[in-house]
């Protein structure tokens, strides 16, 4: 036998001496799939069936891990991704500190924090199929306190005198570095 097959979906094929239909869909959907079959007799005989063939769409799932860490008062944005589903997504979060929102359409989280500390963010998103898909998933989101001088007055000191004096800082993230600036008569 001879096999041929028309509205298979793509990514699919059927092999022409064995009838095997196999591949991996790209797409989702219900297809109708024409096989045909031809023998080898002379003259050839032909015959053709109708099948019906669903694809369902791969399970939705939000691919992001982990947020990167953000500073209180300091602008944020970071993007949450996800695959599989149907169409295009609709995002959602629950938990984000005050100043932070999520795009519906795009999935990026952005503003300036206005509180610190570490936040359990709880992330949905939901595909656009008539039926539509929903996946929740729950990431830690840390934002460290505002980066602040505590030091609030300076020791005065004499004309050819050494002088030192040692400023303080809190809050932001890591090692501070500074710049050293003139100081001017008062």
């Amino acid at each position: 036998y001879s096999w041929s097959a028309t509205g298979l979906p793509a990514g699919l094929s059927i092999a022409a001496g064995t009838g095997v239909i196999s591949g991996t869909p790209t797409v989702n959907g219900s297809f109708s799939a024409i096989v045909t079959v031809t023998d080898s007799a002379t003259p050839a005989v032909s015959v053709s069936k109708t099948f019906s063939l669903a694809i369902a769409a791969p399970d939705l799932v939000i691919t992001t891990s982990t947020l990167a860490n953000g500073t209180q008062s300091v602008a944020y944005s970071a993007t949450v991704a996800a695959t599989g589903g149907t169409g295009s997504y609709s995002w959602s979060a629950t938990g984000l500190p005050a100043g932070l929102t999520i795009a519906a359409g795009t999935g990026i989280i952005s503003g300036t924090p206005t509180a610190n500390g570490t936040f359990s963010v709880v992330l949905t998103v939901t595909d656009s199929a008539t039926s539509p898909a929903t996946n929740t998933k729950t990431i830690t989101l840390t934002i460290a306190p505002a980066l602040v001088i505590s030091t609030t007055t300076l020791a005065n000191g004499t004309q050819n005198v050494a002088y030192s004096a040692t400023v303080a800082a809190t809050g932001g993230t890591g090692a501070y570095t500074g710049r050293p600036q003139a100081c001017q008569p008062a």
